[in-house]
């Protein structure tokens, strides 16, 4: 499976969500909390569902559970831990948005998980805003 760029584009309410919470003052390199990256993901993430109507399989929102279940099957990475507690940096809130971009296309998690395999931080962030075609 190879993952190409697309010219499709993020819708303008996701992406000046997107850039604020990315660019503003949260502190991505000491890290967050589950619950406060679920907060920042979800805050972009509902001006990304299909206004169709279409999937209703996929939840508009990530909960903790489902986030969980897709870092689990290798779509996002595993936090970051320091000693009980877990931190989540930027690299989980970009891959997060992008796994969620992707269930509303209809790619099936095995194939998100190795599209994810081996990426940069950088270039998940390219494949987010830029647009990206899955092909098997």
């Amino acid at each position: 499976m190879t993952a190409s760029q697309s010219p499709s584009r993020l819708p303008d309410r996701a992406l000046s969500e997107f850039e604020k919470i990315a660019h503003s003052d949260y502190d991505w390199e000491s890290g967050l909390p589950l619950t406060e990256l679920l907060e920042r993901i979800n805050r972009v993430a509902e001006h990304l569902a299909p206004e169709d109507g279409r999937n209703f399989r996929v939840k508009r929102k990530f909960s903790a559970r489902s986030f969980r279940h897709y870092a689990t099957l290798g779509c996002i990475d595993p936090p970051e831990k320091e000693g009980r507690n877990s931190f989540y940096r930027f690299r989980h809130f970009v891959q997060a948005l992008l796994v969620r971009k992707l269930l509303w296309q209809r790619v099936p998690s095995e194939q998100i998980a190795s599209t994810m395999s081996g990426r940069g931080t950088d270039e998940v962030k390219r494949m987010f805003l830029g647009g990206i075609e899955v092909v098997v």
